[in-house]
């Protein structure tokens, strides 16, 4: 379950990466790019993992609801993903709910 994710998040790297322009604007080094999100909105890191081409995959949120995910290369490189509101943790595990992910 957890791997699919990692598996779409790679694969929302990948098409970065084929979009050099794209990938320019919204790319920095890892940490310039933490320090952006933990000065300007207050995000911490609650999750990260490692993709299956090697990619580093995070997630920041923040007390407020505003979250954030990462995907860093190899060489520090990090690019955004995705960000947005209403970020909710969730404390018991979705298979326990009965819910396919």
């Amino acid at each position: 379950m957890i791997r699919r994710f990692l598996i779409a998040l790679g694969f929302g790297a990948a098409l970065l990466a084929a979009f050099p322009a794209f990938a320019q604007m919204r790319c920095g080094l890892h940490a310039d790019v933490i320090n952006g999100l933990e000065r300007k909105y207050n995000e911490r890191p609650v999750g990260m993992g490692l993709s299956v081409d090697g990619h580093l995959v995070e997630i920041f949120s923040s007390a407020n609801g505003s979250w954030t995910i990462l995907v860093t290369q190899p060489g520090g490189i990090s690019c955004f993903v995705a960000a947005g509101e209403d970020w909710e943790r969730i404390e018991v595990a979705a298979p326990l709910l009965g819910l396919a992910l």
